[in-house]
């Protein structure tokens, strides 16, 4: 999966060093976050100057927010290609179970496969969790225009399956379930390939694990119909 996630193919050459920069920097604090990094470390991967990062950021926090951008950008162009790959069955109140189960399962293999294949998808997934766990100044943004929406998305098309209501928090709880999914291959990624005996992952396993999420699917679909929720009060 050869894609370029931060920048245009052909940049100009004035936009070479600042590329640099927030190469460096998605990788820095995808590492280990904004406050374990510091501007000479960054300026030092990046093979410029850390002068260099006050000039075209600002300094490191506007280097983490244009990095977040990025972040914002790579999840927001995968949820609307799955949006436009629904076509008219896009308006929710005529979209069928059968289809929001098929559509859940596009975006859960389109996400599987870039952020275990990808490296630069694989660090914006990482930094995502780590807004979520630590988060930011920044995070009020990436939640306001990239998380909420996202997860708004999920919990309709799951309502669709499950016949609750789009904001009802059952549908809320089961969309943030699904995610969970999808982030445990972020987080643990080295014990599956320890488990699995893999050196690294491949568009075919990565494939296995879309496949497997995929029958995940088909199972909680499956026990909607003999096991609900326990508490009823929800």
């Amino acid at each position: 999966m050869n894609i370029d996630l931060l920048h245009d193919t052909k940049p100009s050459r004035g936009d070479v060093a600042r590329n640099r920069l927030i190469e460096a920097g998605l990788q820095c604090f995808a590492d280990r976050g904004l406050e374990g990094v510091t501007i000479r470390e960054i300026a030092r991967i990046s093979g410029q100057n850390s002068a260099a990062i006050t000039y075209y950021f600002g300094g490191k926090e506007g280097l983490y927010r244009t990095v977040l951008e990025a972040v914002m950008h790579f999840f927001r162009k995968n949820v609307l290609l799955v949006e436009q790959a629904m076509g008219n069955a896009s308006s929710l109140c005529v979209m069928s179970p059968g289809l929001a189960v098929i559509i859940l399962k596009r975006i859960q293999r389109n996400f599987a496969i870039a952020i275990l294949t990808d490296a630069k998808a694989a660090q914006f997934a990482m930094l995502m969790v780590r807004e979520q766990t630590q988060p930011t100044a920044a995070f009020e943004a990436l939640y306001r225009d990239t998380v909420e929406p996202m997860h708004r998305m999920l919990s309709q098309i799951l309502a669709r399956i499950t016949g609750d209501e789009p904001d009802s928090p059952k549908a809320v709880l089961r969309a943030h379930a699904l995610i969970g999914q999808l982030q445990s291959f972020v987080m643990a990624r080295e014990t599956l390939l320890r488990r699995m005996g893999w050196s690294e992952y491949d568009t075919d396993r990565a494939s296995l694990v879309a496949d497997m999420l995929a029958e995940n699917l088909d199972t909680f679909v499956a026990g909607l119909k003999t096991q609900p929720l326990r508490n009823k009060s929800i």
